[in-house]
């Protein structure tokens, strides 16, 4: 009897302490672009800018699947093939207006390129709840006509669940606690 006791005291112990906690959980949203032909395998969608100012938008959206308390890193990775980044060619990857993540590095060689560029914080610090949205745009800001074939685009980071309330497992163990008195009356 006293190490039944024992036992379901140390495990509303446990269950107390690590209730607080929440460890970090995995996120991601893929954006396959698709359209104009296929390379390599791949299906991709050919952005044009003629002159200058070619702005190509897309969101990526998050379902997080436990309600984030707050996010704690975030990236974004495109693959693309064809862009020189000559003086004349070079192609920026932004958060909308608000900031530029960097330049797209050379493909014009065999292959797709992935180019991985962190998200600041201040575009996610303040995200909670069930979903985020992330408007990111492909700007082409040379003159002359430039030709870039995306693939695909990859959100992904790491995000703090909403910890469940200690008084759930407080109400679990006490649960647990009128079973067994009420197994130990049925037995005897």
């Amino acid at each position: 009897m006293q190490n039944k006791v024992l036992s379901l005291f140390m495990s509303f112990v446990f269950l107390s302490v690590t209730a607080g906690s929440a460890s970090a959980c995995l996120f991601s949203s893929t954006e396959n672009f698709a359209g104009t032909g296929s390379y390599l395998g791949n299906d991709y969608l050919e952005l044009s800018g003629s002159g200058s100012g070619f702005v190509f938008d897309y969101t990526h959206t998050v379902t997080f699947s436990t309600s984030a308390s707050s996010i704690n890193f975030a990236k974004v990775s495109l693959t693309h093939h064809n862009n020189s980044d000559n003086p004349g060619e070079l192609w920026f990857l932004s958060c909308g207006t608000e900031c530029q993540l960097g330049v797209l590095s050379r493909s014009t060689g065999d292959g797709w390129v992935t180019d991985t560029f962190a998200i600041p914080n201040e575009l996610y610090q303040t995200i909670q709840g069930g979903t985020w949205s992330l408007m990111l745009s492909l700007k082409e800001t040379t003159s002359g006509t430039d030709k870039l074939w995306i693939d695909k685009s990859v959100l992904s980071g790491t995000y703090a669940p909403v910890p469940i309330p200690p008084a759930v497992f407080l109400f679990g163990s006490g649960l647990s606690g009128l079973f067994f008195l009420r197994r130990k009356k049925a037995v005897s």
